[in-house]
């Protein structure tokens, strides 16, 4: 598996930043402006995407535990979004696969907390071979790594 931990340093009290998140302020006020301009009909139960840009203003950083003030820290990116509405056809599949991966990627890691441990996906393998983590030797069930062992044993 990829390794993604990233370096989040500290906050200006010195104290630990191990989570990030967004904070997306004035989202509804995003769209009202949109829709006045091109009014959409949307029927109960019915699924848009509603894709924006946000524009990172700010951040601050709050503890992960509230009644350990000196304790972890996480930092709140402040992001002001410009939103759009956009038709179903034209990025649905994209959309999809990545929400998919995301779902897909939320779920490991809750499992992860829990002590659950899972085989890497294909994916996750290809991801590491790109990354060159396969350059000590092959790693069984990576996708190029078989391919190599394939190409190997034709005698190519």
């Amino acid at each position: 598996m990829t390794d993604t931990t990233v370096d989040l340093g500290t906050t200006a009290d010195g104290l630990p930043v191990v989570a990030t998140d967004v904070e997306l302020r004035s989202v509804g006020g995003g769209l009202t402006k949109p829709l006045r301009v091109d009014p959409q009909l949307f029927q109960q139960g019915q699924r848009v995407i509603i894709s924006y840009e946000a524009v990172v203003r700010s951040h601050r950083f709050d503890p992960i535990d509230k009644d350990d003030i000196d304790g972890d820290q996480v930092r709140v990116h402040i992001a002001y979004p410009e939103v759009a509405i956009i038709e179903p056809a034209v990025g649905k599949g994209q959309l999809e696969n990545k929400l998919k991966k995301m779902r897909e990627s939320i779920k490991r890691a809750e499992e992860a907390e829990q002590g659950i441990q899972r085989l890497p996906t294909d994916d996750e393998l290809q991801s590491a071979h790109d990354a060159g983590e396969h350059a000590g030797g092959i790693v069984a069930g990576c996708p190029s790594c078989d391919d190599e062992v394939a190409k190997d044993a034709a005698g190519n």
